[in-house]
């Protein structure tokens, strides 16, 4: 009997023992380790050798004790017990059964010491290593490594440094070294498999370490039917097989098979669980590396968020049953060929169900890939809808669009629902096909036996368990592969899409970088071109300038003509440009004219269509955009950002942009947390820390587009001076800076002036150039009020009150006919065996109406109550919850399989149970401890897994926030090359998501092992082990939307017109005025317009009534007309649609910006394709007003710095045109420009929230 063990231990020892020992030593030598040699010499010659040498190298260069010693020695201990009995059964062999015992007991000693976990012996602590990576053989594959932390989370709150460690496999730094290196590889391949093979060769032994545990698993159920054969056979009394010795070896082999079971199938699934995670973090990290690879226009085209929702979690939940499919019918023969030894040739008949899974499934899983496809399709463009309108929330509502926006977004969602519907009736036809094989599988097998095979018409005890019992081994996995087949197509089609983004054309630097070695590809460029003549008179005028020659040239260009990025046409044309080491270069034009796109092709951001764009080394270059990019930290991460801290680099910085007394009057000082994007901070403290990060690079090279337009004239010279003066931090450090500002003051430290003409020309001009022509950049949204996040104790919250909410979105009475539905089906479900041909009938044609009536309730479920309650739900929770990706998702795909599961497993196990009870009494004590134990099992393990998954749902926002902020902020960070150090923050991001999202499947994994040893009922274990996760996740996902859930008319007389404001340098309450004004801000006294208490009026109603221009001008996705006219965004009718196109073209052409409207497509036409500037864009918004105004005759305009981004003279016909649609209106104006409000009635200076001055 020791044969197996030692030809085992002999044959894969060599190879374990010299993988091991490649590996590098981990853990000391200590007495540990003879321990385990010494007594493994006693047990034979050659294996004692081979084990010993296992043991040593696994003990110093692995942290896990070895998989193949630990299975020796547990079958050698079990061969020797079993002879120890056998011996001490026979007479004389007393003695040798007691050496024997003693071995095994030697041998269970050995078992024991090799379960010691090494964590105090490892030489190089890791944060990765965890309990998991620590524990011996049998405490991974029994999961006594899980019950530390349900212990410490029953009684406690934990975190996530509670969870500990995953082990060093997980580390997403490392996935994404094998990803990367084998998708490079690989990528060019035009195979849609590409991905898929990528993935498995990444990792061969986690896919193929898989397959033994789920083999074992399938031997011992396929043992069980032959036992319960036994077992009848034994209580029948039949003579061969009623002795005691018999008895006790069928409790034996009993406890052996379903224990076996139970460890191995939920081993097995666990190391799938394995294998998903880490594909799961190769994927997000290579989503990571490739989002911050893409142009800025492909990065706003794709919505990344969402193929880590439902791409990447969709492949999570089908990866775990790519295995079904090939095992399905691997099961599928064993059990026919064992059912042949029951029911004779009526086994062939299960080949019917088989071949009809194979069909139905490949069919309907080629069905499901499209329609889940199609879904997918709709929640991007649902997702990529809702975090635009997010993103600009404030503006929004400041509009009086929040109810537009509402419609707007429930109109997506219920587009989604609409593209969800083919997907659901396919997943109803699945069930139909589930049923059929599940239900018909044993009534096809009984017709035969009963029919053909000539059993007499009548089949016995002895016969229809076992046969049931392996027709149940047969129908699951086939029923399974008709499900499985489609999860897997399913999954296939998010690989697809994944390829699709990983093959996306990334960001081209077009840029030449190092003088020397393209001095002659300049040359010839100029020389060859048709304006080279022109070239030349360019480089004889720039020649008159001594500081802007070419001695020590930082950038050059040569005859270069320039395309925005994602476009094909080029704006500007022939553009000669050098710029000197230490020089200043100012750019000016009017709005439009280009600015912004060349300094983008300074930093590598623009297309290069001809010419040479050429800088003289590699480094950062401090870079400011237009639009200002901050990240949701402290001040001071902001500016110092990846870079080392320095003190005294860090205050001289913020000294020089005048953010040392802002920074004093936060309550965390510079470890002020500032929100997204800077939302906790002012306009121009935004634009001010923008530069002092950009400054801290300390970079040869800044490119700093329109930095002042958001800041008074005396901040904005003080800074200005700074930087540029005699004394002033680049001056000195002789740093290069290419500069776009609006401000005249800026011309007289200027080297050299480029003046834009709009027509795609660029001249130098001499730097005491007229300064007309100057535009500003786009303001930013002013200071919002922060919010702080309410503190839940997620172990005792009550789950009734949102069961209840679910319940009511679904409409109660449509719940209560599917439960009767359910009910029903239950019941139907059950029926007992036929004991002969005439039962037979009235058994196949409840079989037959069981699965039309399964199949009806299936479709009537997904089809009108499921998008009914996600209609509903995302009604009650559109106006406040901002966690619509991956919430949503789960309300409507993931919720509601979990919701039937749930309450056919319920009703499934009330039947059962009752059919059990009403066969013997006694059974009721039975029953009855195993409720009350699985009762027990599940409040143990519910109080950790609730905090389990809200941790797994809580860990994704990180990820989310980053994806955001990198697509947001490309440029700054490839113009800064902090690439590799966002990637490595990538890596500590998706550890930490990894921990939760492992464990939750880990302790599931638990308690389906503990259930599948405390009960030995198969067919009752399966269904209700799943209960309590899926009851969690329909509750957490309901209790996280829940924690984030209120114009006047004519008075007597106008109180105040034409009232403005002059606004003193910082954060003094000019847009808290405006804010308060709108309903944003709690505030005492009294605001009255017209008379009215501004109190009394709904907000919404309030802001719809006033006429708002804000600092930050708002973008929707939509086409032209639906940004000019936002309140008919929801409006159905093309009549009513087209109706004010007119109007609308008339203000266009008012506002000098309806030809480059119409060259795109006039108001049909999308306005991310139209290119608008942000001065342009800002004109837009302005048009808005009017139209607006027109419709609704509003009597208060509130205008928040409407014109920042546009040059002088524009800005001087706009406001003649504001002048003259609002000239009956009461108009309340912030403006840092003088100009703009030379001719009101009011002016009131504030400072530090007071009025200082009224005039």
């Amino acid at each position: 009997m020791s044969i197996a063990p030692a030809t085992l231990a002999i044959l894969l020892a060599p190879w374990i023992a010299l993988h091991a020992l490649r590996q590098e030593r981990c853990v000391r030598t200590t007495l540990l380790l003879w321990m385990k040699m010494v007594p493994a010499t006693v047990i034979s010659t050659v294996a004692s050798l081979t084990i010993s040498a296992v043991i040593y190298a696994h003990h110093l260069h692995n942290l896990q004790s070895s998989a193949l010693s630990s299975t020796y020695i547990s079958m050698a201990m079990l061969l020797d017990a079993t002879k120890s009995r056998s011996f001490f059964s026979r007479d004389g062999l007393a003695p040798l059964g007691a050496v024997t015992a003693v071995t095994a007991g030697l041998k269970l000693a050995m078992l024991l010491v090799e379960e010691i976990p090494k964590t105090r012996l490892i030489l190089y602590p890791s944060p990765h290593i965890g309990r998991e990576s620590t524990s011996g053989f049998w405490g991974r594959l029994c999961f006594l490594w899980v019950n530390p932390l349900l212990t410490y989370g029953y009684g406690h709150d934990i975190t996530v440094d509670d969870i500990g460690g995953l082990g060093p496999e997980f580390a997403a730094e490392l996935l994404h070294g094998r990803f990367s290196r084998r998708w490079c590889r690989t990528m060019t391949s035009s195979s849609g498999l590409s991905l898929a093979m990528v993935c498995f060769w990444c990792m061969p032994l986690a896919f193929l370490a898989i397959i033994i545990p789920q083999l074992c698993s399938t031997g011992l159920a396929f043992s069980q039917p032959f036992i319960v054969q036994r077992v009848i056979a034994h209580l029948q009394g039949s003579a061969s097989s009623s002795s005691p010795q018999s008895g006790n070896a069928l409790i034996g082999a009993t406890v052996l098979a379903f224990v076996g079971f139970a460890v191995t199938n939920n081993f097995g699934k666990h190391m799938s669980y394995r294998l998903l995670a880490q594909i799961r973090g190769a994927l997000i990290t290579e989503l990571f590396a490739k989002c911050s690879r893409l142009s800025m226009r492909e990065a706003k085209k794709i919505s990344v968020v969402t193929l880590m929702t439902a791409d990447i979690e969709g492949i999570a939940l089908a990866l775990a049953q790519l295995y079904v499919i090939p095992l399905s019918f691997f099961q599928a023969g064993l059990g026919m060929y064992l059912l042949s030894l029951l029911v004779s040739y009526s086994f062939v008949l299960v080949v019917v169900p088989l071949v009809i899974s194979v069909l139905s499934g490949y069919y309907l899983g080629t069905s499901t890939a499209t329609a889940f496809g199609q879904w997918n399709t709709a929640i991007e463009h649902r997702v990529k809808e809702t975090s635009n309108v997010l993103s600009q929330l404030t503006s929004t509502k400041m509009n009086g669009l929040g109810p537009t926006m509402v419609e707007f977004l429930e109109t997506q969602r219920a587009a989604e629902m609409t593209a969800s519907i083919h997907y659901r009736n396919v997943l109803a036809w699945l069930n139909f096909s589930l049923l059929f094989v599940d239900i018909g599988t044993p009534a096809v097998l009984f017709a035969g036996a009963l029919f053909w095979t000539g059993l007499g018409g009548v089949v016995n005890a002895k016969q229809v368990f076992p046969a049931l019992a392996i027709v149940g081994l047969v129908q699951h996995p086939l029923a399974l592969s008709i499900q499985s087949y489609g999860t897997v197509m399913t999954m296939m089609r998010s690989l697809g899409r994944i390829q699709e983004f990983f093959c996306t054309e990334e960001n081209k630097d077009t840029r030449v970088i190092g003088h020397e070695s393209t001095a002659l590809d300049i040359e010839k460029s100029v020389l060859h071109s048709e304006a080279g003549r022109k070239v030349a008179q360019m480089e004889k005028h720039q020649e008159s300038s001594e500081r802007t020659c070419h001695n020590n040239p930082v950038v050059e260009f040569a005859n270069v003509d320039i395309t925005p990025a994602g476009h094909d046409t080029a704006i500007l044309r022939n553009v000669n440009f050098t710029a000197a080491q230490g020089s200043l270069t100012v750019a000016v034009g009017a709005v439009g004219s280009g600015k912004s796109t060349f300094l983008h092709s300074v930093i590598g951001e623009a297309e290069v269509q001809q010419g040479v764009v050429s800088i003289d080394r590699e480094g950062p270059v401090g870079y400011c955009d237009q639009h200002v990019w901050l990240r949701n930290t402290s001040i001071q991460d902001n500016v110092v950002g990846p870079s080392s801290f320095d003190q005294d680099r860090y205050d001289r910085i913020i000294g020089v942009c005048r953010l040392k007394e802002d920074i004093e009057q936060f309550p965390e000082g510079d470890r002020y947390i500032i929100g997204s994007n800077g939302s906790n901070l002012s306009g121009g403290q935004r634009q001010r820390l923008s530069l002092a990060r950009a400054l801290y690079l300390e970079a040869h090279l800044m490119v700093l587009d329109d930095i002042f337009s958001a800041l008074d004239h005396p901040t904005a010279m003080a800074i200005f001076s700074g930087l540029f003066g005699e004394n002033g931090i680049l001056r000195q450090s002789r740093c290069t800076v290419i500069l776009s500002t609006h401000l005249p003051e800026c011309l007289d430290e200027a080297d050299q002036v480029l003046v834009f003409d709009g027509k795609g020309k660029v001249s130098t001009k001499p730097a005491a150039s007229d300064t007309s022509d100057m535009s500003t950049k786009d303001a930013q949204l002013l200071a919002k009020a922060s919010s702080s996040a309410e503190v839940v104790d997620f172990r005792g919250v009550s789950k009734v009150g949102l069961y209840g909410m679910l319940l009511k979105s679904m409409g109660i009475r449509w719940f209560c006919l599917y439960l009767v539905m359910q009910m029903a089906m239950s019941a139907l479900e059950l029926l007992p065996a036929p004991a002969n041909k005439l039962y037979y009938i009235g058994y196949a044609s409840l079989a037959v109406f069981c699965a039309v009536f399964g199949a009806f309730s299936f479709w009537f479920y997904y089809t009108r109550i499921v998008p009914r309650s996600a209609m509903a739900l995302h009604r009650t929770f559109s106006e406040t919850v901002m966690r619509y990706s991956q919430d949503m998702t789960i309300l409507a795909r993931l919720l509601p399989g979990t919701l039937s599961f749930v309450l056919y497993s319920f009703f499934a196990l009330v039947v059962q149970y009752g059919a059990i009870l009403a066969s013997s009494k006694w059974m009721s004590i039975v029953v009855a401890g195993i409720i009350i134990t699985a009762c027990a099992l599940q409040y143990y393990y519910l109080r950790t897994s609730r905090q389990m998954r809200h941790f797994e749902l809580d860990a994704h926002t990180p990820l989310y926030t980053e994806f955001l902020e990198i697509s947001s902020g490309l440029r700054h960070i490839r113009a800064f090359g902090w690439e590799e150090e966002f990637l490595k923050e990538s890596y500590k991001l998706i550890d930490t998501s990894q921990k939760p999202f492992y464990m939750l499947y880990s302790i599931q994994r638990w308690l389906g092992f503990v259930l599948d040893c405390k009960i030995e009922f198969e067919d009752v274990t399966a269904r209700y082990k799943y209960g309590p996760s899926c009851v969690i996740r329909i509750g957490n996902t309901i209790l996280t939307l829940l924690m984030y859930t209120n114009s006047p008319d004519d008075g007597d007389k106008i109180a105040l017109r034409n009232v403005s404001f002059i606004i003193a340098p910082g954060q003094n309450g000019k847009s808290s005025v405006i804010l308060t004004l709108l309903g944003f801000l709690n505030y005492s006294g009294k605001i009255l317009i017209d008379g009215v208490d501004v109190s009394t009026i709904a907000p919404d109603e309030l802001r719809a009534r006033l006429i708002t221009i804000s600092q930050h001008s708002i973008k929707f996705s939509g086409t032209v007309r639906d940004n000019l006219l936002p309140f008919q965004i929801n409006e159905t009718s093309e009549q009513n649609v087209r109706a004010r196109d007119e109007e609308a073209k008339e203000e266009l052409v008012r506002l000098n910006i309806w030809e480059i409207v119409q060259e795109k497509g006039g108001l049909d036409s999308k306005l991310e394709d139209v290119g608008l500037s942000s001065g342009q864009l800002q004109m837009l918004c302005i048009a808005r007003a009017i139209l607006r105004n027109q419709e609704i005759d509003s009597r208060v305009v509130l205008v928040d710095e409407g014109t920042s981004n546009i040059d002088y003279e524009t800005d001087a016909a706009i406001q003649t045109a504001l002048k003259e649609a609002f000239a009956d209106c009461t108009v309340i104006t912030i403006a840092h420009r003088t100009n703009t409000i030379d001719d009101c009635d009011v002016q009131i200076e504030l400072s530090k929230g007071e009025i200082v001055t009224r005039e």
